[in-house]
């Protein structure tokens, strides 16, 4: 058992220092620099070591946001916290795993915090948002490989994954490649159209040749994957919004003004 919990803390720490690793490359990189500077502004962390306390080693690289609601039913103020942890995939090449944290740090510094109770909020919203607004794949794809254009030119480090987006005689990244390839999606194109109606028009680069770009998490064509995300954080919310209503007693002005907002969030984005 000593000799089990001993291999379990080195493992720990092998991975923990290939994170310190990567995240010092990428800080020699001027636009992982610039990265790091607007993490920390938005993290509010003073020193280098309490951005990269926001770093878990897991099987696949993503940034995870959890809103979390608490309701006084005495003043009648609903609280919102918002954590957000980033998880890097540990066991691949240095080179890419410091790609990996360019990534998710564009994800988690450009991004705008949506609302997942926003009864209005459709399918198409958010796989548009996830993709094209500031923070979205395009910028985290974008970011990516700049750095890595970057450590190339420094360093002499390949950024293999990204010499499809790797324009002109500079390498300049090009985005437009990236966001042809984020909506290729091979065979799902008429299910997801299908499932999308009308609001599928939001997407008029969305084509039915084979996928090019997969989501870490979904294992599919991003918007796919995103649609299938969408399903799951709406299900949540609507199941969390359910307990809220049968939670708030009373029938003070307050507690009635939550029951109202919830009920419409459930007329809205869950009876279907």
């Amino acid at each position: 058992m000593l000799f089990c919990a001993f291999c379990t803390s080195a493992i720990a720490e092998e991975k923990q220092n290939r994170m310190t690793e990567s995240f010092s490359l990428l800080k020699k990189c001027p636009f992982g620099r610039t990265l790091i500077q607007k993490a920390k502004r938005r993290l509010a962390a003073k020193t280098d070591s309490e951005l990269i306390a926001l770093f878990r080693s897991s099987s696949v690289s993503k940034t995870d946001a959890t809103l979390t609601r608490q309701f006084n039913p005495e003043t009648g103020e609903e609280f919102r916290k918002r954590d957000v942890t980033i998880y890097l995939r540990a066991e691949q090449n240095i080179n890419d795993l410091v790609l990996d944290m360019a990534h998710e740090l564009a994800h988690f510094v450009f991004i705008q915090p949506w609302d997942p109770y926003d009864p209005a909020l459709t399918a198409a919203q958010y796989i548009y948002t996830a993709i094209e607004k500031p923070g979205g794949e395009v910028d985290a794809i974008d970011a990516e490989c700049r750095v890595g254009l970057e450590l190339s030119i420094a360093r002499g480090l390949s950024a293999e994954r990204c010499k499809t987006y790797l324009i002109g005689i500079k390498g300049q990244v090009d985005r437009n490649k990236i966001k042809e390839d984020l909506y290729k999606v091979g065979r799902h194109k008429g299910q997801f159209v299908k499932t999308l109606g009308l609001e599928s028009e939001l997407f008029p680069l969305l084509s039915d040749q084979p996928p090019a770009l997969f989501s870490s998490t979904g294992k599919a064509p991003y918007p796919i994957a995103l649609l299938a995300e969408f399903k799951e954080l709406t299900d949540i919310a609507c199941e969390n919004s359910r307990r809220r209503i049968e939670s708030i007693g009373g029938r003070s002005p307050a507690s009635e003004f939550f029951k109202e907002k919830d009920a419409y969030f459930l007329s809205r984005r869950c009876n279907n």
